[in-house]
Parts: C-alpha cells; sequence; structure tokens
C-alpha cells in the first residue's frame, strides 16, 4: 500500500520517484499513533502542535525523501521543532516503537481499524491533512500480472486514469 497527503505537486513528484498512484481512496482525517499510556492518549483529538510533544519515528533511509519529508516533519505548523525518535523500517516495527514509548507517528484513520494494538491509541489529528491510500508498483519494470491485477483494481473500483 501506498499513502500521502493529498496535493497534485506530492502527487507528481511521488510518481516521477519510481512509483504509479492508482485508484487512490481519501480518507477525511489523519492519525496518531501515541503510546496507550501517554497522557495524550487520553486526549479526543491532538492538534498538530502537539507534535512536538513526543520523539517522532522515523522512516527508513530506503523511503523516499518526499515521503519521508511528508511523515516526519522536522517543525510544527507554528514552527516549533519535532524530535527524531528511533527509526522503524517497517509500518509494525513503527507501531512496537509507539506501543514501547519510543515516540509517536502520523498514519492515516483507516490504521486503527487495520492495525489494532493494545499498547498504541489512535487519535485524531486536527490541522493535518487527509490521507491517500491506494496500490503502487513500479512503473518501469510492470510484470503482466502486475499490470493485469492493477487493470482488475481499477475496473472494480470504476477508477479512469
Amino acid at each position: 500500500m501506498f499513502h500521502k497527503s493529498p496535493g497534485k505537486a506530492k502527487i507528481v513528484r511521488r510518481l516521477q520517484e519510481g512509483g504509479r498512484l492508482i485508484a487512490p481512496k481519501t480518507w477525511p482525517t489523519s492519525r496518531r499513533t501515541l503510546p496507550a499510556g501517554h497522557p495524550l492518549a487520553q486526549a479526543e483529538a491532538v492538534t498538530a502542535e502537539h507534535l512536538a510533544e513526543l520523539p517522532l519515528v522515523q522512516l527508513p533511509p530506503a523511503v523516499t525523501k518526499s515521503f519521508r519529508t511528508d511523515r516526519n516533519p522536522t517543525r510544527t505548523p507554528a514552527g516549533m521543532p519535532i524530535p527524531p525518535g528511533p527509526t522503524g523500517g517497517t509500518l509494525n516495527e513503527i507501531l512496537t516503537l509507539v506501543g514501547a514509548g519510543w515516540g509517536a507517528f502520523p498514519l492515516g484513520a483507516q490504521a486503527r481499524r487495520y492495525h489494532p494494538r493494545p499498547d498504541v491509541a489512535y487519535r485524531p489529528l486536527t490541522g493535518a491533512p487527509p490521507v491517500q491510500w491506494g496500490l503502487l508498483h513500479h512503473h518501469a519494470r510492470p510484470a503482466p500480472a502486475t499490470k493485469a491485477f492493477n487493470r482488475a483494481a481499477q475496473d472494480l473500483v470504476g477508477f479512469k486514469g
């Protein structure tokens, strides 16, 4: 899966970095994952300014720079520095680091449904753009089976691209 914040420039940049987004689905809110025992985990929602209160778990260097910049901001909208946390190599590693209290991480609202964990609290992140998810494949090397799967997925959701 591929997720990103909306914005035409970001879509184009990501496509040029080796992939093709198809059949996007937008969720209306972003979520911030927090350690379940953190005081903010009890809040109904957190703001983008709260990002400065906990280290932010970092994406690995193998992820594109634009995606790391999108998911690992260094400052809040008001300019407060966001401390970097440890690096997680996969989503499961990121959630394990969050659950262990090493930091927080922004995700789409659907993550709570697909990745329920008793050690992680998912709270709405107000002031953050919605997140889009969709299928991704490398446009330079799509295998015939990948092309067929993508066509079937596009047909299923009625995507015209």
